[in-house]
């Protein structure tokens, strides 16, 4: 048995619907020399288009294919964030998740001179003062 990852290959797709995947990943496998037959599982991101109970990918390969017991492995990573934002709606202030979210996104997508400022060493900026939110 062998392990494939999609990453190291490449196929044009025709259409980025649940169709146009499932041809892909068909292609694929062909090109490989790899039969359909044998896959045990996917590994998605929890996209619709992948894992849509009627018409996602995982669907769509395990009722044309006949792969009635094909795993659907979703992203450990937006599976955990969307359990600990869940966990936390209680307990932290609402806009906190905000805040942090757009906090890094100006840091990301600032450029780099207006990086170099906030961090420039010999001229640290400061906080001038705490505001009072309560």
């Amino acid at each position: 048995e062998a392990i494939l990852f999609f990453n190291d290959l490449m196929v044009d797709l025709y259409s980025g619907t649940s169709d146009g995947i499932v041809e892909g990943v068909v292609r694929i496998l062909k090109l490989n020399k790899l039969s359909i037959s044998k896959l045990i599982g996917i590994g998605t991101d929890n996209a619709a288009v992948m894992t849509g109970v009627n018409n996602g990918v995982h669907a769509k390969l395990k009722s044309k294919h006949n792969l009635i017991s094909l795993v659907l492995v979703r992203c450990v990573c937006y599976s955990l964030q969307l359990a600990v934002v869940t966990a936390a709606k209680n307990c932290l202030p609402d806009n906190l998740e905000c805040l942090l979210r757009e906090t890094h996104n100006c840091f990301v997508f600032a450029k780099t001179k207006d990086l170099e400022k906030y961090t420039n060493a010999d001229n640290p900026m400061k906080i001038l003062l705490l505001a009072d939110t309560l």
